[in-house]
């Protein structure tokens, strides 16, 4: 009898754990109730991207330049390269105290492309009407030549024109197109 029992209560145990494994499984695959579906479908948010550029920006009281890193956000309809960024924002920007732009006030960008590894650049006439000593001319110069060339890949060298008409001399400052990147004599000393 004792035998018995033992066979049994096995199988009582063996039904027990079946059952609670039939009911785990039972809850498992009813689906959860879902309140009433509205019309209304949910918009979506316009996809962003962040972008990474630098600028050179000129030392209010000094002829030289600094390389300042920025990021900035960008919605996915922007189509702007990081060079057109950063050539935007360094006309725009509006820093005060140490570093400003260098840009004269009032100029635009009339046009702007790659063609191989030049990157030609085209303002508007305001940029001649810019009055300063020679040596902030080869620095203006230099930032847009040095922005341009650090934000835009495989680029090797910068024409910049102004009404359409190659620049070859800025406020007393002359130089042969196109121009490579700046390295000497626009760094303050350290």
């Amino acid at each position: 009898m004792k035998k018995h029992g033992k066979i049994i209560l096995l199988i009582l145990i063996s039904v027990l754990i079946s059952a609670l494994a039939i009911g785990c499984s039972c809850e498992e695959e009813m689906p959860p109730e879902e309140p009433e579906e509205t019309e209304e479908e949910p918009t979506a948010a316009p996809e962003e991207i962040m972008i990474s550029y630098v600028l050179y920006l000129k030392y209010a009281d000094k002829p030289f330049l600094s390389p300042e890193r920025f990021q900035k956000t960008l919605t996915a309809d922007d189509i702007r390269t990081p060079m057109e960024v950063a050539l935007d924002e360094l006309i725009a920007y509006e820093g005060e105290g140490l570093l400003v732009s260098p840009i004269p006030d009032g100029v635009k960008i009339k046009s702007l492309y790659t063609r191989g590894k030049n990157i030609e650049v085209d303002f508007s006439g305001k940029f001649l009407d810019a009055v300063m000593p020679s040596e902030d001319a080869r620095v203006v110069i230099a930032a847009i030549v040095n922005t341009l060339l650090f934000n835009q890949e495989d680029a090797e060298s910068v024409s910049i024109k102004v009404e359409g008409d190659l620049l070859k001399e800025f406020n007393g400052y002359s130089f042969e197109p196109p121009l490579g990147f700046f390295e000497e004599g626009i760094l303050p000393d350290k």
